[in-house]
């Protein structure tokens, strides 16, 4: 075999092409020109020289030739074979390998790229690059392939293919050219299939996305309900579970689907305690087969199919577990789990950093990794000098490196107004000062606008120096949405001195200005069947707007659903009604619309628009909601303002009414009264010696009763006045108030050896005649209730905050347990009428004077040791036009009932 190989390369190279025949004949005749010159020019030279000389040059050129042909054939060989075994690499990789003429035709696919795009061989002759580009790429690929045929090498270019079936597939690789003299030949591209991959970015972008709350939590709550509500929008599940590891226990939070077990012992079977027990992901394709999968129906059968459960591990401990599970068979796949995984890493992370926080200063390895993995930034200083940032302080003030600002002086970063405070409070602070440990303020970055910051700090051990720990957290965002909401709050207290439905409509107008940005707004109400905007504002209107309430529009969908419509792109909603104007109004593509509500009926429609897409947030529709409700109390303000000033000329009215009835009572009842009362006494002193004992004794009776009847009447007629007669205030002296009682009550003072005792009083601007009616009513009960042999009565009174507390404390028979209800109700009499003279209504007085005045009255009382009387009397005004007095009966009684307003600014 070796001989058959030395042959055919001697063969081969002794037989020369037809350009190896030329190269050498041009070396001959080469060499005979230079023989020939060397003998012409050298006297002596013989032609045997010349010919000895001719034939050994041409000895030395047949070797050297057969040399050069022996290593050429070599290299063609080699060349050869290493073009078979490439081609055969090409065609056996995974991936994707293409190659395109420059007129877009196919020239070269390998196995890979037939399989993915589902062609076989034969049909991939005569495709070109257009017929395997998805629509929505050819402009990028056609870019890319006119670069790549000007010479530019592309090492990484993303596009989408579409397959045999209509398929996208997504691919990622590089693309160069190959050039002969200039001319491109052919593109080559390599390229790998990140279809599902692309798919799994974005569940875990999404994952991501989340992390961030989990950065912000401050307690174990709230990084579980961040964890369970990013998972209800990642994951498809039937049934989604957090079970918090407890001693020997799972015990679970249930978001949705089936009943669960609350509690499983670790020491039990079921998947779940699997995965804590092992630290382990559980990933069950089918619950049936697993003899540990727990079900909660009666006949045993699973509730779910499939099953994911991952533990949650800090410190090598699993601390918890997430479990989702689903009614459909190998429901979860490997990308599923590792994307549990990761998340379950960022909940680890997050409650890792909590426990980094709380042993902080136990350990500064420990607090070190916190810092370093906190989504909040954090430095630490020395005096002012910044000895500690982390990587998020950094990017927080837009630096590349902890370098650049390790070492400067933190009060840089301040505003320069600020910075003299800043530096006192943070040396003061070190040096064990009390100074604010949370506070809001602005961080001056090295590019772009400051940003308000919310930091709070601690002071801590520094490598053996005192420093000042600090967690800033970017509020810029929510700094603003508060200074929209402090502006809509401002502006709304318009609303609450609106007088009627236009003024209410302008400030909203004014409101939305300040508040929110928009080139079109409008307020509609509902007229019968249409919907009619009873304002416009932002655009020209040609005619009175009016909408067919089922007919299409935003504004009619918010009337018949109840609820605000956030749209980011109008053309994309079918309801969309655009405004008819003048024609010089620019298109609208976002819009807002929220519903007033008003005793649970939508009052109006407040709708604003905007030129551009997207232009309102979910913080804008919150913002013109809260409107709504302001505009909604301001319009029950000014219906309830309508209804009272309605009530109040009703009431003036029914008060001249009730005078006059109370004229009619006094005349036509006092009258007949007097007449009974003189006509017994004429009876008594003219025919008693005629009468009986009993005659006697019943014309006695007439007169008691006739008296006490006018005695009822003169109290009805007083309590009827109250708070509308004797109406002016002036500043009365008490003092001076109770000596006239005094005088009052002299000889039943003196009668009884009773005696009244004034502490210091006040001087109080009040009305004078209640007052004193007031006063003398609770003094006289304490002397007539009293069977003391020295009868006293003591009146006092303590200023307070906001009112006078004043007591009224007799020595007399007190009041038994249960008869407080009924002591100021209407002629209702505790004790009969031989025992004690009276009508019952004193009490009931006085309760009613002390309301009108919108104080409060009650009675501590011991049955026989005496009873005290207390009463408030505010310090503020009373607005007496609004008290409104009812009498209710109640059994055979009458209670008074005062009601009055809230009190006014």
């Amino acid at each position: 075999m070796k001989d058959d190989v030395r042959r055919a390369n001697l063969k081969a190279l002794l037989s020369f092409d037809k350009m190896d025949l030329k190269v050498f004949a041009l070396g001959i005749v080469l060499i005979i020109a230079l023989e020939l010159y060397y003998v012409i020019s050298t006297p002596g030279t013989t032609i045997y020289v010349f010919l000895v000389n001719v034939f050994l040059s041409y000895v030395v050129l047949f070797v050297v030739a057969s040399f050069y042909r022996y290593q050429r054939i070599n290299t063609e060989d080699a060349l050869l074979a290493s073009e078979e075994r490439f081609r055969d690499l090409f065609e056996n990789a995974n991936d994707i390998i293409q190659s395109i003429a420059p007129d877009g035709s196919l020239i070269y696919v390998n196995r890979a790229w037939r399989e993915t795009l589902g062609y076989n061989e034969d049909e991939v002759h005569g495709l070109s690059l257009l017929d395997v580009i998805h629509p929505d790429s050819v402009d990028h690929c056609m870019d890319i392939f006119q670069r790549v045929m000007k010479g530019e090498k592309i090492n990484h270019v993303e596009a989408v293919f579409l397959s045999k079936e209509g398929r996208r597939v997504t691919v990622e690789g590089s693309i160069n050219c190959r050039f002969k003299d200039g001319t491109p030949l052919a593109t080559q591209g390599i390229f790998r299939d990140i279809t599902e991959h692309k798919r799994y970015e974005e569940k875990l972008e999404a994952l991501h996305r989340h992390s961030d709350e989990l950065a912000k939590a401050e307690t174990l709550e709230e990084i579980k309900e961040s964890t369970l509500n990013a998972l209800k929008q990642t994951l498809g599940y039937d049934y989604l579970g957090f079970g918090v590891v407890e001693g020997n226990f799972i015990r679970f939070t249930q978001i949705s689907g089936k009943s669960s077990i609350s509690a499983l012992p670790l020491d039990g079977p079921g998947i779940t305690v699997r995965a804590v027990n092992t630290g382990e992901t559980q990933l069950l394709s089918d619950t049936r087969r697993d003899p540990d999968y727990l079900s909660g129906r009666i006949d045993g059968e699973p509730e779910s199919l499939s099953e994911l459960d991952v533990p949650i591990s800090v410190d090598d401990k699993v601390i918890a577990v997430i479990n989702i599970e689903s009614n459909r068979l190998n429901a979860f796949t490997d990308r599923d789990r590792r994307l549990l995984e990761v998340f379950a890493e960022h909940v680890a992370s997050a409650v890792a950093r909590l426990r980094h926080i709380k042993n902080l200063q136990a350990s500064e390895e420990r607090w070190r990794t916190l810092l370093e993995e906190s989504m909040d930034a954090v430095c630490v200083n020395v005096g002012t000098e910044l000895v500690y940032v982390n990587r998020r302080f950094v990017e927080l003030l837009d630096y590349d490196d902890p370098s650049e600002l390790v070492g400067r002086d933190i009060t840089e970063f301040f505003p320069p107004e600020q910075r003299d405070q800043i530096r006192v409070r943070t040396l003061r602070r070190q040096q064990g000062g009390e100074e604010p440990m949370r506070y809001e303020t602005k961080f001056l970055r090295k590019d772009g606008p400051p940003i308000d910051i919310e930091t709070m700090l601690s002071v801590i051990d520094f490598g053996g120096e005192t420093a000042v720990l600090g967690f800033i957290r970017d509020i810029t965002e929510r700094k603003r949405y508060e200074e929209r909401l402090k502006a809509l709050h401002v502006s709304v207290k318009e609303l609450g001195i609106s007088k009627s439905l236009d003024d209410v409509y302008d400030a909203i107008v004014k409101t939305l200005d300040q508040v929110l940005g928009f080139e079109f707004g409008g307020i509609a109400r509902i007229d019968g069947e249409i919907i009619r905007y009873i304002t416009l504002f932002g655009v020209n209107q040609l005619d009175e707007w009016t909408i067919p309430l089922e007919g299409p529009s935003v504004t009619g969908r918010v009337f018949r659903t109840g609820t605000a419509q956030l749209i980011p792109d109008v053309r994309l909603d079918p309801d969309y009604t655009a405004a008819v104007t003048d024609g010089s109004a620019p298109l609208m593509l976002s819009e807002l619309a929220v519903p007033v509500i008003v005793d649970g009926v939508i009052e109006m429609v407040i709708n604003i628009e905007s030129t551009r897409l997207n232009a309102f947030t979910q913080q804008d529709q919150e913002l013109l909601e809260t409107l709504a409700q302001h505009v909604a109390s301001s319009v029950t303000i000014i219906r309830n303002k309508e209804a009272l000033q309605i009530y109040l000329e009703e009431l003036e009215r029914s008060n001249r009414e009730l005078d006059d009835y109370t004229y009619v009572v006094s005349h036509d009842l006092k009258s007949p009264l007097r007449s009974i009362t003189a006509f017994s006494s004429f009876l008594l002193e003219d025919y008693e010696d005629k009468l009986d004992e009993t005659g006697q004794e019943y014309l006695r009776r007439i007169e008691s009763a006739s008296t006490r009847m006018d005695n009822f009447i003169n109290d009805l007629l007083v309590l009827s006045r109250i708070g509308r007669k004797y109406t002016d205030e002036e500043l009365v002296d008490f003092n001076e108030l109770m000596e006239t009682i005094k005088l009052d009550f002299s000889a039943q003072l003196e009668e009884a050896g009773a005696e009244i005792i004034v502490g210091e009083l006040p001087r109080i601007g009040t009305q004078k005649v209640w007052t004193r009616q007031l006063f003398a009513n609770l003094v006289g009960n304490g002397l007539k209730f009293n069977r003391s042999p020295n009868p006293r009565v003591e009146v006092s009174c303590e200023e307070r905050l906001d009112d006078y507390l004043f007591s009224v404390t007799d020595n007399g028979i007190g009041i038994r347990e249960g008869d407080e209800k009924r002591l100021f109700r209407l002629f209702q009499r505790l004790h009969n009428q031989d025992e004690f003279e009276g009508t019952g209504a004193g009490l009931a007085i006085c309760k009613k004077i002390v309301e009108a005045f919108r104080g409060k009255m009650w009675v501590e009382s011991q049955h026989g040791s005496g009873s005290t009387f207390y009463f408030t009397y505010p310090k503020e005004k009373i607005d007496k036009a609004k008290t409104k007095v009812s009498l209710t009966q109640m059994d055979d009684s009458v209670e008074v009932q005062v009601e009055l307003p809230a009190p006014t600014e």
